[in-house]
């Protein structure tokens, strides 16, 4: 068997942590199956967004500059022969989203070769890669499913342009996987059909050898962190949908003066966040690290007392499970697929997008309470590769007898 796996995101050199967690499934999977992944990144930045505004549209230019392959990535794990990505060219996002897989699909001169003998096609997102494997499924007579991710589902509008597109690129799937129940039921509710015979609750793979339980007054030691603080961590893109400005207003609510706020990752807000940390002379207790490696992240998971995800929207985020496996409890918004990885005093709290309030009141109870951090780990270990890889194996299995009949 042979699979194409289509992806917009995946990690550029081995420091890079967009899409790192497409990278971490498709390494272990290609343990036991044949995968070519094919990766494709624009060549003209967000140019709508920019003239849009002016602002931030320097910010927005360099976050577009800085994820964008200088080279062809050499990733641990992944043969270069199974492993190729497409630079192509596209009118403005903004208007043409929603055909951007034919400037791929245009570009791809050489697929016929790649293409050959290949069994299905799995794709990441729905645009563009959900409608390149779409094309690429009726050109070629092969089965494929696409994963809804997260924000290309909140992002549809029922009878936009991109809804109608998307509706038709899911409905003609072979199979529909999503990180998440909310996600498959919110296309439902936008009257785009998914049938529970075709549909797959899928969920990433985790390095769980990497991502485990560490010394944490060893690390405190070593970062230079008194172990008096009281550290809330946040993971992620600095981007609006982050809601981290909430969680800067939350932190400035706490009435322990020995709390700090480490905010890790790099995106088009980070100028307009660090005005507003100045704005509040919050400098001294608020520090942006920047994108971490993964042995970096690691270690900050386990140095943090909390983990603070204040998205407005979210699918299954992987920070979330990569905290707990390091035996840190999280705050996070009800949002997306959350709720099914979050139990309150169990393994962390909820609270609504926006309530700054909420929001201060359990992180001050999290940081004053005593975890159990294997008791953390343990609730997130239906996450663990061996478990995962059977669904894995069923969606394969399920592609694998539509070509059959194909």
């Amino acid at each position: 068997m042979k699979i194409l796996w289509l992806t917009p995101q995946f990690p550029i050199n081995s420091n890079s942590i967009k899409g790192i967690y497409v990278y971490r499934t498709v390494k272990y999977l290609s343990k036991y199956y044949n995968i070519t992944t094919c990766l494709f990144y624009p060549q003209v930045p967000p140019l709508l967004k920019i003239l849009s505004n002016p602002q931030k549209g320097k910010d927005l230019f360099r976050y577009w500059k800085n994820n964008s392959p200088k080279k062809f990535p050499n990733l641990e794990g992944i043969s270069n022969k199974k492993l190729f990505f497409v630079k192509y060219f596209r009118l403005p996002r903004g208007l043409f989203h929603h055909i951007e897989a034919y400037f791929i699909y245009f570009t791809l001169f050489f697929m016929k070769k790649k293409i050959q003998n290949v069994s299905i096609i799995h794709s990441n997102w729905i645009y563009p890669t959900g409608h390149l494997a779409y094309l690429l499924s009726k050109k070629y007579k092969i089965p494929f499913s696409i994963s809804l991710m997260g924000t290309d589902v909140h992002k549809l509008k029922h009878g936009t342009k991109y809804w109608k597109v998307a509706k038709n690129i899911i409905e003609k799937a072979n199979i529909v996987t999503s990180v998440s129940q909310e996600l498959i039921d919110r296309c439902i509710r936008m009257d785009i059909s998914i049938p529970k015979v075709k549909s797959l609750l899928l969920d990433n793979i985790y390095d769980i050898e990497k991502f485990r339980i560490l010394d944490k007054n060893q690390l405190r030691e070593t970062y230079n962190f008194s172990f008096d603080y009281k550290i809330i961590l946040f993971v992620g893109g600095l981007v609006e949908i982050k809601n981290i400005d909430i969680l800067i207003k939350a932190f400035s609510l706490l009435d322990d003066r020995n709390s700090i706020l480490l905010i890790a990752g790099d995106g088009p807000e980070k100028n307009g966040l660090e005005y507003i940390v100045s704005s509040l002379k919050l400098e001294q207790r608020i520090l942006f690290l920047g994108n971490l490696n993964s042995e970096n992240l690691v270690n900050y998971y386990n140095v943090a007392d909390v983990l603070c995800l204040p998205s407005k929207n979210e699918g299954t985020p992987n920070v979330i499970v990569e905290a707990l496996l390091c035996g840190l409890p999280v705050v996070a918004t009800n949002v997306g697929g959350i709720p099914n990885l979050i139990s309150s005093k169990i393994n962390g709290y909820l609270v609504e997008p926006n309530d700054s309030v909420s929001l201060k009141k359990y992180l001050e109870v999290c940081i004053t309470t005593q975890w159990d951090r294997m008791k953390l780990r343990s609730s997130v270990e239906k996450f663990y590769p061996s478990n995962v890889k059977q669904t894995y194996d069923q969606l394969f299995t399920k592609l694998s007898l539509e070509s059959s009949q194909e």
